[in-house]
């Protein structure tokens, strides 16, 4: 590939950029009467700047008002059924029903945002000589 801006072969796609960049680990150690756990994570500039695009979340008071709602359907039904397996199961139904319905209809806008720009992402190349960022579409 080669960049439209230097003329330099020297470039990335910036899914390898990424990569290259980032780093994720996890360790862990015991002694006698403990154990403990640390996760690290560190990332170049470069691999910052070529990150992937986030997908949409609902939210922290979406999210609580949807757990808040699964629980009384839970409680709800379970009492009125008698039976702690209902409550169970209506909780469930109750989560899978305001998720697929948060992603289908409240979400739609930023979904389609996200898949276009996830589709850019995937397509886009930076020159590590001058550091432009460009589209490759095959």
């Amino acid at each position: 590939m080669i960049c439209p801006t230097c003329n330099s072969e020297n470039t990335r796609k910036f899914s390898i950029a990424y990569e290259e960049g980032t780093t994720k680990s996890k360790s862990e150690g015991f002694s006698d009467n403990a154990s403990h756990e640390t996760e690290h994570f560190s990332q170049t500039s470069l691999a910052k700047r070529c990150s992937p695009p986030q997908e949409p979340t609902p939210g922290f008071a979406l999210g609580i008002v949807g757990t808040v709602f699964s629980i009384w359907a839970a409680l709800k039904f379970g009492f009125l059924s008698g039976s702690f397996w209902v409550g169970l199961v209506s909780f469930m139904v109750a989560m899978a029903s305001l998720s697929i319905f948060w992603r289908r209809f409240l979400a739609k806008k930023s979904f389609a945002t996200f898949d276009a720009n996830y589709a850019d992402w995937e397509k886009s190349w930076v020159c590590m000589k001058c550091g432009s960022t460009f589209l490759f579409d095959r």
